[in-house]
Formats: structure tokens, sequence, C-alpha cells
């Protein structure tokens, strides 16, 4: 039987896609029975994000619980917090402060009493599939203030009648995240407004209310403020106590998240529900698909599971969407664009690399419109492997020429927030007078720097060193020596390239996150110099944006100007195989 529990909200936010979302209502036994997509093991590396999202978890609440003690509740496993019951850590009235950690709620007609609440037909509800528990990490039970709103079983908030004596449950989950996003924002939200209708099955809620003060405990920090706190001052207050957790969370504004929890229950999952056969459900693969179990890319998966997707490749998308030529394999293409494409009749592949770039359709949506010379030659290029540059094409971003040319590669983990490794290649031809012909030169090879540990102190050790080896090449390129810059060095022309901007904004925030050890006075010149090179928010004065940085953001150039064989998305990796397949 389907069953929903929060994570089919959380992936389907992620990835909006119909087909993923009907799919993850089951088990992988229950869907083996029907002949359905069993999942794969999406990516070798989402399961150790999972145990470090885990290990994660548990550090924060022994935070809490080193800084709390007895007014801290929960179930311990060894010296791991398991889920614990709810309903008896409220129904014993805790005195306020308290916390329960891992505490799980449930009830037969929560499902039903949720949806009527927000406004569901009897006809609708018995569509929706039955509820799971909900495990919120934290929830602290605390005094009501006179600022508290009141979450109600409907979604809507009502301010707290003065003199109450009902106490407030505010709820938090922990995220191994750098930093929140929608979707994590929609568990809480989630959390919040079923715990609403709950309260008021189990007769609870004359004694509490749950408080509209939601939030996420991210990674946006690698020590708690909680743990300094109580580290500097083991005798703080309560109060003390109380008000750093709560300024360790990122808020999350009910009323807006409200009203995608909302839309989710009233139209997203009644209509994925409405379609009997999960393959009539609409999907379309890109880049928001990575950690999806059903996405069958086959360079990523087991040998198991290969010999799955072999047996059943219309259950995949990339392996369907291969033997169809479905227009999601051209990268560009978005979904809105796909089915204005779909709707005119261009069902596949070989259709658009046939349609003229005068043709209406492209008319029909913005971005096909800003697309139409390109769409048909980059679904030719699918299907021959051939590149071809566009015609006309005209590019300020992507000198013809640079006496340096330096080129930077920048991994991340967008769980941590922080780096996970740094590459840099380096070229350089020294500057001549005009009409002379330069004989010096210099490579500095591919060097790959890799934080052997997720901590700042070791993202800080590897980024500096990082930037020293840059600051080593402008140091040479600027030396007047006629073995390295020569008389002109200080006029070197410098161009560096990223593969996107998001790689760049990343190298950015980190040295912004270490850039008190980096401008230290003793530090190197040239190396200080960097961070105005890739400037952090604090560099920049009243968020101007740069002007005039020689910087390159190479997925942009590849993206308008030429037509390569890669299905999908454009990524450093497909688009390095195409030049490199050996």
């Amino acid at each position: 039987m389907p069953r929903f529990g929060k994570n089919v909200l959380s992936q389907y936010l992620r990835t909006k896609c119909d087909k993923q979302l009907r799919l993850s209502l089951y088990a992988p036994n229950e869907l083996e029975a029907l002949g359905w997509p069993v999942p794969l093991e999406a990516r070798p590396a989402v399961q150790i994000l999972r145990d470090r999202g885990k290990e994660w978890e548990q550090a924060k609440m022994q935070d809490l619980e080193g800084a709390f003690g007895s007014q801290l509740h929960g179930t311990k496993d060894g010296e791991k917090f398991r889920e614990t019951d709810l309903a008896a850590f409220l129904t014993a009235n805790p005195t306020a402060p308290a916390f329960v950690v891992q505490g799980r709620f449930d009830h037969p007609d929560l499902r039903t009493t949720f949806l009527q609440n927000i406004g569901l037909t009897a006809a609708d509800i018995v569509n929706i599939p039955s509820f799971t528990a909900f495990i919120p990490d934290v929830i602290l039970c605390k005094v009501a203030t006179s600022d508290d709103m009141e979450i109600l079983p409907n979604g809507d908030t009502v301010p707290i009648a003065p003199g109450g004596q009902r106490k407030a449950l505010l709820i938090s989950d922990i995220k191994h995240a750098g930093e929140a996003n929608s979707s994590y924002s929609s568990e809480v939200v989630l959390y919040a407004v079923l715990l609403a209708n709950w309260l008021r099955l189990k007769q609870l809620d004359g004694a509490f209310f749950i408080a509209n003060q939601l939030g996420l405990w991210t990674r946006a920090k690698e020590t708690s403020d909680l743990v300094k706190l109580i580290a500097a001052n083991p005798a703080a207050t309560t109060t003390d106590r109380l008000n750093t957790y709560l300024g360790e969370l990122e808020r999350v504004e009910f009323p807006i998240f409200f009203q995608t929890v909302d839309h989710f229950f009233r139209q997203d999952l009644l209509r994925v529900l409405a379609v009997q056969d999960w393959i009539e459900l609409d999907w379309h693969v890109d880049s928001r698909c990575s950690s999806c179990d059903f996405l069958g890319h086959r360079n990523w998966l087991r040998a198991s599971d290969r010999l799955t997707l072999d047996a059943h490749r219309d259950h995949y998308c990339v392996t369907a969407a291969e033997d169809v030529g479905h227009l999601s394999r051209v990268a560009t293409l978005s979904r809105g664009s796909r089915k204005t494409l779909e709707e005119a009749g261009h069902i596949n592949v070989t259709a658009i690399s046939q349609v003229a770039a005068a043709d209406p359709v492209f008319d029909q949506h913005n971005a096909l419109k800003a697309d139409r010379k390109h769409l048909p030659h980059r679904a030719t290029a699918l299907m021959t492997g051939a590149v071809t540059v566009a015609q006309d094409t005209t590019t300020i971003d992507f000198p013809k020429y640079a006496d340096l040319q330096i080129f930077l590669t920048v991994n991340f983990d967008p769980g941590t927030g922080l780096l996970t490794a740094l590459g840099s290649e380096a070229r350089f031809r020294q500057r001549v007078p005009f009409g002379q012909t330069s004989t010096v030169q210099h490579t500095w090879g591919a060097d790959a720097q890799t934080l052997l540990t997720p901590t700042l102190d070791e993202e800080r050790n590897v980024l500096i060193s990082f930037l020293s080896r840059l600051a080593e090449i402008f140091r040479f390129v600027h030396d007047p020596a006629v073995d390295k810059g020569g008389p002109q060095g200080e006029k070197t022309s410098v161009q560096v390239y990223f593969w996107d901007r998001r790689q760049f904004e990343e190298l950015a925030r980190a040295i912004g996150r270490h850039l008190n050890a980096i401008v230290m006075p003793q530090t190197e010149a040239y190396l200080r110099g960097l961070a105005w090179l890739f400037p952090p928010e604090q560099l920049l004065e009243d968020d101007e944006i740069m002007l005039a940085n020689p910087i390159t953001f190479m997925k942009t150039v590849i993206q308008r100007d030429l037509r390569l064989p890669v299905a999908h998305c454009l990524t450093l990796f497909n688009v390095a195989q195409t030049y490199h397949n050996d």
C-alpha cells in the first residue's frame, strides 16, 4: 500500500518530478510486485552524505544535552539518540523549558483530519495514501510570550490570547547543509501543521500550542555558539542558553512555506495519483535528478543494479530517454520548453533536428525564442556526435588571447557548505613589444588539493595552499627578469577560467570564511591581493557588482556558442569527454 512520509514531500520539491513522486510512495518490494521500477542506488556518494547527515544530527543533539542536561528528554541507544514517544513526553506535562529530541507522533485519524482542515473533499481524501509516523529532530517546550503566534490545524496563524497558560512548542530540524532551502523549510512547516492537528486529536491542545517560531539548525557554523557559550561560561543561565540555541537557528517563515505544503496536497499529489499507470506520468532529466533512485545513469551503478537497468531500460529515465529520443536529452531544454514543443507535435530529438529556426513554435516560449537558432543543431549533434560552432557568434568574456591563462576547478559539498577540492593549471607566454616574437613560455601543470576532513581548519589550510600557488604564478609573471615576466611583465594580460559561476561563488565564499587569515599583515602581498580577484561579500561595498574582472565562465560560453553531443545537462565532465574520450 502506498504511504506518505515527509521525505516524499522534500524529494518532490527538489525534483518536481511526477514520476519520482508516484514511485516514492511505495516500498521497493511493492514496486517489484507491481512490475514498476524499483529503486537503484543513485550515486556512490549519496549514502555517504546520508550517513554524515545522521552523524551531524547526533552531534547537535549531544550539544543540546551538554547545554541543557536533564532538561533534554530522549531515548538513547548507547551514545545515540533514537525515536521516543512524543505523547508520553507531553502527557507528563514537562516543566518549561524542556527539549525532546526525535519525538515520534502519529494517529490513525491524522491524515483525514489534516486534509479536511486544509479544505480537501472526502472524495479527494480517500485517494491520498496513509501517513507514516513523523519524527521532528527537536521540539522545545517553553513558556509562551506575547509575541508568539499559534499555528492552527488549517494552516492559519493567530496571536496568543493574553494571560493564557498553554506552553509553546517550537519545532526545529537539524540539517547537514550549509544553508536552508525550500524543501527543508517545507518539511518543518509540514511537521508544524500536522502537530497542530495531532494536539487536538490527542486532546493536548488545552495545554500546548504550536508556535510559528520554526527553525533549521544547519552547518552554517562548524562549532555551535551553544558549545562555545558552555565552554566559555559553564555557569551560563538557562535564559542565555536558550537565547543562544534560538540564535543558532535559521528562521523558517511559516506563511510562505505553508503555501508550498498546501499546494502539494491540494494539487500536485492529487494530480499524480489521478494517473493510474506510472508510465504515463511526466518526467524530465536534468541536473535536479542527480540523486534520484530511478535515474538509471549506468556509470554510477553497481553491477547488480546494472543488470536490473539492462533488463528494464524503459523503467529508468536516462536509458528510456536514449531509446525514445526524449526531448530532455537536449541539454539546454527546460521542462516548460519541452512541453511547448511536445504540444506542437515535436515529440523527440529527431523531430527537433528538422525544425527550422523560423518555425512559429519558438515564439510560444521565451526560452525557445532565445534558443531557436541552436536547438535544431544541438539535436543534430546528439544524433551524429558532431561538434559545431554557432555561426556569426561573438563574445566579450572569452578573449582571443591572454598572456597568462589560469584554469581553476572548485569542488564543494552543498551539504556542508565547505570546499572538498581545488584544482589549478596555468600557461604563460612572456609579453613582448608589438612585432616581436615571445620565446619565454612557462606552464604550471595541473595540481589538485583535496580536503582530507570536512572541517573549517582543513579548508583554511587547503585554501591558503591553493592561493599561495596562484600568488607564486603572479609573482613569476610580474618579475622583470628576462627568463620570467620580462621587461613588460607588469603589463601581462590575465584571464582566469572557471567552469561556471557557482564554482567562482563557492571559492569567494570560502575566502570570506577565512578572510582574516588571508589578509593578515604578515601574509604575502600577492596572496592578499587574490582576495580582490575572488572577492567575498565582505569586500564588496554596497553589493557592488565586480567590473572588468578577467574571469570567464566556460559553461556560459559553451552553452551559447557550441553545439555538443551532450545529453540532458552540460557538466565539466561530459564536455571534457566529448573532446578527450580516451
